[in-house]
């Protein structure tokens, strides 16, 4: 079986290269002849603004895409958050109609897998409607998706783990050891529009008084070569602080087998990331989740307990830091990670079961 997914791949994010190896690693899983195909950046149909435009003048840009969707068996449509308006108008349609052409127009069986809804306009949610409507299933990371999806008529609308837990379960990562004496906390960060002058003079006071409160190191970990960009985020954090020596950047995106090792190397995360903190549930390091987006609050709102804040609230000048960072170096919230990450993989492997490529 030939299977071809298609997804936000290869625009050198670490959350979602992690997620197209889950896929890969469960539908080697599912069918062991399988054959799986990556359809992502430069190979994606041309329905955003720009690419369509430049399409009227280079019709090529459809064929590539059309030949792939019609060589394979079988269309995979996530995962990750695709389906939302919130950070870019028509991102909802732009991957929708990834969808609606295997479908409706080369007759392809299509699955959406692994994926999160969120508020989208009104073009958006028509073709996504389309598209719920036509898959045969539609398989969601978090229950309020599951709940949108159903409203834009998906039957089989189903709550999955998402994808990136069947790369970090996979064998080449459970034997990670902690290999370092050196305490560090990890720092998972992006920018984003809603980034302020108070949001970094928060991250600045924060690895300040992580060192003077605990003496450990931050360890800036860049999920999208951010520190490449003299105006990145983790550049201005390493210019505003005094201390040089008590921060560094480490990028990771080049060597994804390591990550589960960084991670356990560290004593707490911080992270804005929706993979951030996913990755560390899944290795069982506590974590704060700074939540800049719907797809992050939605997906930690089953988790009670759980120390999360919106973006908004933490970069008020009125934050307290000291009482949100204590949690991380207590027993009691270290044995609620620790559950809560022994639930999910179970869930995840009980997931493996469904009968999802049927």
């Amino acid at each position: 079986m030939k299977y071809l997914v298609c997804g936000n791949y290869g625009v050198e994010n670490v959350g979602d290269e992690c997620i197209a190896k889950g896929i890969e690693n469960l539908l080697k899983f599912k069918d062991s002849e399988a054959s799986v195909v990556l359809m992502g950046k430069g190979n994606l149909l041309p329905f955003g603004i720009r690419t369509f435009i430049k399409s009227i003048f280079n019709p090529s840009r459809w064929i590539h895409p059309i030949s792939l969707i019609r060589a394979c068996d079988h269309f995979i449509l996530g995962g990750g958050g695709l389906f939302t308006d919130e950070e870019r108008p028509l991102t909802g349609f732009f991957w929708a109609m990834q969808g609606v052409v295997a479908s409706i127009l080369i007759k392809k069986q299509v699955t959406v897998l692994g994926v999160s809804c969120g508020s989208m306009g009104i073009i958006s949610r028509l073709f996504t409607r389309i598209l719920f409507k036509r898959a045969k299933n539609v398989y969601c990371r978090d229950d309020h998706s599951v709940a949108i999806a159903k409203k834009l008529g998906a039957k089989n609308a189903v709550l999955c783990p998402d994808m990136a837990v069947y790369f970090f379960t996979s064998n080449a990562h459970i034997d990670a050891k902690k290999n370092s004496s050196e305490k560090v906390a990890v720092f998972i960060l992006r920018d984003y529009k809603n980034i302020c002058n108070n949001t970094i003079t928060n991250f600045v006071r924060m690895i300040g008084y992580i060192y003077s409160k605990y003496g450990f190191r931050t360890m800036l970990l860049d999920f999208q070569n951010d520190s490449k960009r003299t105006d990145g985020l983790l550049s201005k954090i390493i210019v505003q602080n005094s201390n040089k020596n008590i921060i560094s950047i480490h990028q990771i995106l080049r060597n994804l087998n390591g990550l589960s090792s960084v991670l356990r190397n560290a004593e707490f995360v911080v992270s804005m990331r929706y993979h951030g903190g996913l990755i560390s549930l899944i290795e069982n390091i506590p974590f704060i989740s700074i939540n800049y987006m719907q797809k992050s609050s939605n997906f930690w709102r089953r988790f009670d307990g759980i120390v999360t804040v919106s973006l908004d609230e933490f970069s008020k000048s009125t934050f307290s830091l000291e009482s949100m960072l204590s949690c991380c170096v207590d027993s009691e919230y270290r044995k609620l990670v620790e559950r809560y990450s022994n639930e999910y993989q179970s869930f995840a492997e009980s997931f493996k079961s469904n009968d999802l490529l049927a």
